[in-house]
């Protein structure tokens, strides 16, 4: 019996196998477009998403004979954005080694960008800092304008595997979207240097982990949320300058703060990096706070005790022998997030504009 999920070997011959065989990959593509238009599939994604899929009415067989299925259930969750077809890990895959399932995040940061920037300069090229499975660097081509090369970079190789496999499906040539291994904690590839004004996109992890190491790769972002997105803004700022490089900045991610005042944690982290005046942080209020239990529960904000307590309740992203340790590490991080005087949990993003200047 095969695993309920595909290995890494596995999405590499897939998408080897495709790339020998344009019927396949024609009829591949079709029936995964079917799938996601499906009412089965839509309540599955809205009602029981932590689970694999089964039951489907039939399973097509071009699943069966790609082994996409096993038994009965899908090996992998497949979603649709702008118009793109994205295949990816699902929850059931194990924490280790899970690429991030969903793709409504990476709708919410083209859909602030997209307004957001509204009259401002087009993009000659864009940079995803975390590309995951390949969600926003291989829609923001068509969605956000971008009229040049658009890389992706992740650390996770898994990551880049499926990403390179939905290039592959959404028929996007090599030199539009390039895929890159990188850990943006050590910086940005040498070669990366490009020309013109750009856009710097990242979803990057930010759940709140108060020990920085019980939550997957794909989800912790530290104590205070933002662990990866220090990271990158320190390396943005150096890489930016040594390279004289123009662009806007955008990050989702949570921060604490105080809403009625408009103060926000993050922005106060990154002055300490940053000194000039460059930041806004936006709630998207529209939106729920992604994610506990593979949904989101939360409104937008949320009072910071009744968030954190949700997360620590969390059965998706926590092992259940670990909870009890876990819910008072989520009580200390309360009480010293109140005693600075946060009261609120919020999801957006901050945009930031690098000139390429030293301060």
């Amino acid at each position: 019996m095969r695993k309920s999920w595909l290995s890494t070997d596995e999405i590499f011959f897939l998408t080897m196998k495709l790339s020998q065989n344009p019927v396949l990959l024609n009829a591949l593509q079709k029936t995964l477009f079917a799938l996601t238009r499906s009412t089965r599939y839509k309540t599955w994604v809205k009602n029981e998403e932590p689970k694999c899929i089964r039951h489907l009415v039939k399973i097509p067989q071009i699943l069966k004979e790609l082994h996409l299925d096993s038994s009965g259930r899908l090996r992998i969750k497949v979603n649709c954005l702008n118009g793109k077809i994205f295949v990816t890990d699902g929850l059931w895959t194990p924490a280790e080694i899970r690429v991030f399932p969903f793709s409504d995040e990476s709708a919410d940061l083209q859909n602030f960008i997209a307004e957001y920037q509204d009259t401002k300069s087009t993009a000659v090229w864009a940079i995803d800092l975390a590309t995951g499975c390949g969600h926003t660097a291989l829609s923001a081509g068509s969605n956000l304008g971008v009229k040049g090369t658009i890389y992706g970079l992740d650390i996770n190789p898994r990551a880049l595997a499926f990403a390179v496999l939905n290039r592959q499906l959404n028929l996007i040539p090599q030199q539009d979207t390039t895929f890159i291994l990188n850990d943006i904690s050590r910086g940005l590839p040498q070669i990366l240097l490009p020309k013109g004004r750009g856009l710097v996109f990242a979803n990057l992890p930010f759940g709140p982990d108060p020990r920085s190491n019980s939550m997957p790769l794909t989800s912790g972002g530290g104590r205070y949320c933002i662990d990866f997105q220090v990271f990158a803004l320190r390396e943005l700022k150096k890489w930016s300058v040594k390279n004289k490089l123009s662009f806007t900045a955008y990050f989702s991610g949570l921060s604490y703060g105080i809403h009625k005042n408009n103060h926000w944690q993050i922005i106060d982290e990154f002055r300490k990096i940053e000194t000039s005046k460059k930041f806004s942080w936006h709630v998207l209020d529209t939106v729920r706070i992604p994610r506990t239990n593979g949904r989101r529960e939360l409104i937008n904000p949320s009072p910071l005790p009744l968030a954190l307590r949700r997360f620590a309740n969390c059965k998706v992203y926590v092992r259940p022998g670990s909870r009890s340790r876990l819910k008072r590490d989520y009580e200390e991080l309360i009480s010293e997030l109140s005693a600075a005087g946060w009261q609120d949990l919020s999801y957006g993003v901050t945009a930031i504009d690098f000139d390429g200047e030293p301060n």
